[in-house]
């Protein structure tokens, strides 16, 4: 407590024992977060200290890396984390893991670690948002809209998908040689889709030299322009093979719903109804609904993920279920960084 009591940063308490608690690391709760950036840096949180509080996050300012050290818990679910057993598809594994370096790297999470235990949302929905909002910027005047951390983003995306097409087109060559075997119906689209593709990825040859070349963390705006200045002789022809591959692989995600067994006969319909990148957000949103029910029913105390999900999320939970949501891109955030300022305003007063 005197340690605390000396330092420079603001620790607004509401009475004595919360303080003593803090002190004897006894609250998961409350703290002040370390950040790269003087605007957020010691700012002081608090959260519910009961039940399940949900993060909604801008992804390039405060987000759940921050707050988990900050009020010292290891008892969370983030968004970047998959909840899929993806135990027959090793190499999709490996490129997921690669892709998660930085969000494992700041949770002290090693290379060989199991994520699932803290993901928060399926691999699978995601991709196909990825690429639907992907395919109009397949372009030679869009490819500058594909940087920063969305481009970032994106290229590893790629390499997943890439990765995965791969893995199914070995499984559909391996089941033509198996001959048929009895296939439930909710895999009879599924199965299609994956002939499909696995057709298509066998002959995009100039497609698979760019994703087979890529640097790692690179943006994929750039890449693609850099590419196809280098190899000027194919440089329409990556966009053109690079739309194909989209295409199809949007379908083979799109037919993998009836499959999933975490959601509703309802919600499939729902999600089958509506457009492309619709369809997969509103996937996307059942499966974080799903893992922050199951979170909750696990203990758990903290689930990170972008706002626009939060907000979907609250909307459809409400209020009273022991569920706290907290928008960290906007006004909760703001409100913690303005008490903090007041805060220190008043000390040295």
């Amino acid at each position: 407590m005197h340690k605390l009591a000396a330092d420079r940063a603001v620790h607004d308490y509401q009475d004595g024992n919360e303080f003593r608690r803090h002190a004897a690391g006894q609250t998961d709760y409350l703290g002040n977060i370390e950040h790269p950036s003087a605007e957020y840096n010691g700012t002081w949180v608090r959260f519910s200290p009961t039940g399940f509080n949900v993060i909604g996050e801008n992804h390039e300012k405060v987000t759940l890396a921050h707050i988990v050290p900050a009020v010292g818990t290891r008892s969370f679910i983030y968004e970047p984390f998959s909840t899929d057993d993806l135990t027959a598809n090793p190499a999709t594994a490996d490129a997921a893991r690669r892709a998660n370096t930085g969000p494992m790297a700041d949770f002290g999470l090693r290379a060989t670690d199991d994520t699932r235990q803290f993901g928060a949302e399926s691999l699978f929905p995601k991709l196909g948002f990825a690429f639907a909002g992907m395919m109009p910027l397949i372009t030679p005047a869009a490819l500058g809209r594909m940087n920063g951390f969305t481009g970032r983003r994106l290229q590893h995306y790629l390499v997943i998908a890439w990765t995965y097409a791969g893995e199914v087109s070995a499984e559909v060559r391996s089941r033509s040689q198996r001959g048929p075997v009895g296939v439930t119906d909710e895999l009879i689209g599924q199965h299609r889709a994956e002939a499909q593709l696995s057709k298509v990825y066998e002959n995009l040859s100039i497609l698979g030299e760019f994703v087979n070349g890529l640097q790692p963390d690179a943006e994929l705006g750039t890449s693609l322009t850099s590419w196809r200045t280098a190899h000027p002789e194919y440089a329409d022809q990556l966009l053109t093979e690079f739309r194909e591959f989209g295409r199809n692989f949007i379908e083979l995600l799109a037919a993998r719903v009836d499959g999933d067994a975490g959601i509703s006969a309802f919600d499939k319909k729902w999600v089958k109804a509506k457009p492309s990148i619709d369809r997969f957000q509103y996937w996307r949103d059942m499966k974080f609904q799903e893992s922050v029910l199951d979170a909750q029913t696990r203990g758990l105390r903290y689930a990170g993920m972008g706002a626009n999900h939060m907000r979907d999320l609250r909307k459809r939970l409400g209020p009273n279920k022991g569920i706290y949501f907290y928008n960290f891109s906007e006004e909760d955030l703001v409100k913690a960084k303005m008490l903090t300022r007041r805060r220190a305003g008043e000390i040295l007063r």
